[in-house]
């Protein structure tokens, strides 16, 4: 699977579990992006694969995508 992918995929998840339990789109939001940050940050580090901008708009798409769907979900419950 392309790396990118992977960071989309994965922030998708991460957003849409913190949604689950948390219930509040903004706090899980928060936490899909800080995951995408953290993970460039280990991949800083000396011998890591270095800091990618493009890694990090692919999560925070991620994070946008899972925040459209879970939002749209909850306004077709709320209807």
């Amino acid at each position: 699977m392309n790396d990118k992918l992977k960071h989309f995929a994965g922030c998708v998840f991460i957003t849409w579990i913190a949604t689950l339990i948390l219930d509040s789109l903004l706090i899980a939001a928060l936490i899909g992006l800080g995951a995408g940050v953290v993970k460039e940050l280990y991949d800083s580090r000396k011998g890591g694969t270095g800091f990618n901008t493009w890694d990090l708009f692919a999560d925070l798409l991620g994070v946008g995508f899972a925040v459209a769907i879970m939002h749209s979900m909850s306004m077709l419950i709320a209807v």
